[in-house]
């Protein structure tokens, strides 16, 4: 991976499990460590590169960058940039909630141990609406940097209640743009997934399970994509694939509807004519593999 590897070792004290630092940058390093890091632009800007992606920043800027994702800062000519950083180890965090809402699985696909390339990398969130949260990352400052007793269980507090407003603000963000980056990615993997195990016995709940989000959630996201939900898209690539086997093989249509998935005859009539109005039988008279015989 590029760049150099920080452990948290050298800047989270392992019986606290969490630092708050403020620092100030012209460049750093390109760097990637195994703690999540919630970076905040106080004041300046300039360019944060996360992977291979480049954005401009400016105070009020705010990323949540998961654990393995290498970045650097660079200040713009003349400016210097302020940032605040909260840095933690994934245990320091117990988060309960209803597990249907999406605050739950913004988190959990953010946070969660599961290996999976539809993990989420970063959450960002522009500058522009977030100054308030400013405040509780000055709090918290004051309160890693006093130590006063139980100020252990106020900075797990405080962290919580930052990490809540994020995730509802991020939230509300993308609704009124449509689905982001992330959701999009998370979409398109499971169209490539599909593609590649439609004729294989394909559920939404199945599905949502390897994506990390409820299935009513996962569901809307891919109708917002597709124009289609995802039983729709599945019936949609077998009948497809069921033409191009009418067309180009002659194999019986009971042997073809097994191909596909089906194991009813009767539903594979009854979705080959609502999408091709007509019945399999009709559609194979038609085709030039029919013709030609």
């Amino acid at each position: 991976m590029e760049g150099y590897y920080l452990s948290g070792v050298s800047d989270i004290v392992s019986s606290e499990g969490i630092a708050v630092v403020e620092s100030s940058y012209m460049n750093s390093q390109r760097h990637y460590h195994k703690f999540v890091e919630l970076v905040y632009f106080d004041s300046g800007s300039g360019l944060h590169s996360i992977g291979n992606e480049q954005h401009k920043v400016s105070s009020g800027d705010l990323y949540i960058l998961n654990p393995f994702v290498s970045h650097e800062f660079h200040a713009n000519k003349g400016d210097g940039l302020s940032v605040i950083n909260i840095m933690f180890y994934i245990d320091f965090f117990d988060f309960n909630v209803d597990a249907n809402t999406f605050i739950a699985d913004a988190y959990r696909r953010l946070m969660g141990r599961a290996e999976n390339d539809l993990q989420v990398n970063y959450i960002h969130l522009h500058g522009d609406r977030n100054h308030s949260f400013g405040k509780i990352f000055r709090e918290m400052i004051a309160e890693f940097n006093q130590k006063e007793d139980g100020y252990l269980r106020i900075l797990h507090n405080q962290l919580s209640m930052l990490l809540i407003y994020i995730f509802r603000e991020y939230v509300n963000a993308e609704s009124k743009l449509g689905l982001s980056v992330w959701q999009k990615r998370c979409v398109e993997k499971t169209i490539k997934y599909i593609d590649e195990h439609f004729v294989e016995n394909i559920s939404v709940e199945m599905m949502s399970k390897g994506a990390g989000f409820c299935p009513q959630y996962l569901n809307k996201m891919f109708k917002l994509y597709t124009g289609q939900t995802i039983p729709q898209y599945v019936r949609a690539k077998r009948i497809e694939f069921a033409c191009r086997l009418l067309s180009q093989t002659d194999k019986s249509i009971e042997q073809i509807c097994v191909d596909i998935g089906y194991s009813d005859i009767k539903h594979f009539y009854k979705f080959f004519k609502e999408y091709k109005k007509m019945t399999p039988g009709e559609y194979r008279k038609k085709s030039d593999f029919y013709i030609n015989r």
